[in-house]
């Protein structure tokens, strides 16, 4: 499987433990250290070792090279928007073996409930980010709006069979120690959604380091910081017509 921008490397390790061998392309030096970190975490938990089956290549997917290996499957979570359109859909049918799948997983941002929001808001208030803070609180029809946009661009583009996608409502529990999502992946995750990425990139890092230490005072006293989010899947296949091709 070629995995689209992996991020920290969540679905990476996921995906792996299952038994999937997968080359991931991520711009963020960063972010490939993160998902270095989450697969070596998960082989303590696994008798296959999933990250000897893992290549992560420091690289935006325009940019990476597709050589005559092709892949059963071709994965983007939360990230297809970040690609250039008029690449996104024909490099990822290029990569794909005749019937190969495109798979879009899509999250909405994780939503403290309002007393953890309260709690946090003085720090976005610390930095004159007032709004931000308020942006986790979209109802979901914003999120299905926007995933059905895409949706429907990779259903025009010609590369794919039309599917349909529809937001899961779920909940997330994130701490430090007990829960799969410590306060760094939290902070990790925030990093990638556009509101942070445009900040003066000091800004963006003084919050953060703020952020966590307003985060694990809170976790000192409470059982976790639990968000509520909602996920969509949209499984694609590779038309027979571009197979052919």
């Amino acid at each position: 499987m070629l995995e689209i921008g992996c991020g920290p490397g969540i679905a990476t390790a996921a995906f792996a433990a299952k038994g999937l061998s997968i080359v991931a392309v991520e711009p963020s030096s960063a972010a490939c250290e993160l998902a270095r970190k989450s697969c070596r975490e998960s082989d303590s938990a696994n008798t296959q070792r999933p990250s000897q089956r893992i290549t992560i290549i420091n690289s935006t997917f325009e940019d990476y090279p597709l050589t005559h290996q092709k892949f059963d499957a071709v994965l983007a979570a939360t990230s297809f928007h970040w690609i250039s359109p008029e690449v996104a859909c024909e490099k990822s049918a290029a990569a794909l073996k005749p019937g190969g799948s495109l798979i879009l997983l899509w999250a909405t941002p994780p939503q403290p409930s309002e007393e953890v929001c309260q709690y946090l808001s003085p720090v976005y208030e610390q930095y004159g980010l007032s709004g931000l803070g308020k942006e986790q609180h979209r109802p979901q029809e914003h999120y299905q709006s926007s995933f059905e946009i895409f949706a429907k661009a990779v259903n025009e583009s010609g590369f794919f069979q039309p599917t349909s996608v529809d937001i899961q409502k779920h909940q997330s529990i994130y701490s430090i120690e007990k829960y799969s999502y410590s306060i760094e992946k939290y902070l990790a995750l925030l990093s990638t959604l556009s509101h942070y990425i445009a900040l003066e990139e000091q800004l963006r890092n003084d919050l953060f380091v703020t952020m966590g230490e307003r985060a694990g005072n809170w976790r000192a006293h409470n059982d976790a910081l639990v968000c509520k989010s909602g996920s969509t899947a949209q499984a694609l296949s590779k038309t027979l017509s571009d197979a052919i091709a």
